[in-house]
């Protein structure tokens, strides 16, 4: 770890979001298929990672945070392996586990430091589930300084503005990765940290860094 960075041990972040199981499967490609015009895989290993709102609770805890994660999970093998990836990384996990979800997979079929091909196993997160994981963040968000909520557009954040009201009442600072087209249900965030795609899909097209400095200025007094 760079040792420059500074020490955030005394900060508490709650991160909540889509939570989500990266899979890599590494392999050979020699030749093409008899059967349709795409190249065989020869595996030769595999690996997980976390992925979605996980990754950014991982990246926290290397910057030394004291981090708890809220998301949901199905009560499956895969939620366990991801929970395995995150084991030993001071993260309080506060998984939500249901027997009718599955854990959302992105599987990436990798050559030659090459990705052939991306399967994503995914569904909409259901209300109900959204709903307990809202009455399950009410139980422990005054243990922490920040709230971060990463947002996929798994469903699991449908109750954003709700977060973001708690937080206000309480007065702690509420951080959003977007995800959303409409930012108005983010309205009350104390940041909201867009990439440029995601910034131009809610103000339009920005040609210059002027016009986006004007667009930003007007989207964070709206």
């Amino acid at each position: 770890m760079n040792n420059n960075f500074p020490n955030f041990s005394q900060t508490k972040i709650l991160v909540i979001g889509d939570l989500m199981l990266d899979k890599y499967i590494d392999g050979k490609t020699n030749r093409v298929s008899p059967e349709a015009p795409v190249p065989i895989v020869k595996v030769t290993g595999e690996k997980e990672r976390a992925g979605g709102a996980a990754n950014v609770a991982l990246n926290l805890a290397k910057l030394n945070c004291t981090v708890g994660l809220m998301g949901i999970t199905g009560n499956d093998e895969d939620s366990q392996v991801l929970s395995e990836t995150l084991s030993d990384k001071n993260i309080r996990k506060y998984f939500l586990k249901s027997n009718d979800y599955k854990t959302i997979i992105k599987l990436r079929i990798i050559s030659r430091k090459q990705q052939l091909l991306r399967l994503d196993f995914e569904k909409k997160v259901p209300l109900i589930l959204a709903n307990q994981l809202y009455e399950n963040f009410k139980k422990i968000v005054n243990e922490y300084d920040v709230v971060l909520l990463s947002d996929y557009d798994k469903g699991t954040l449908v109750n954003a503005h709700r977060f973001i009201s708690d937080c206000n009442k309480l007065n702690i600072p509420i951080i959003v990765d977007p995800k959303q087209i409409d930012f108005t249900i983010y309205r009350g965030a104390s940041l909201i940290t867009p990439n440029l795609k995601e910034f131009e899909l809610m103000v339009g097209e920005c040609n210059t860094k002027e016009e986006i400095v004007d667009k930003g200025s007007k989207l964070i007094k709206d």
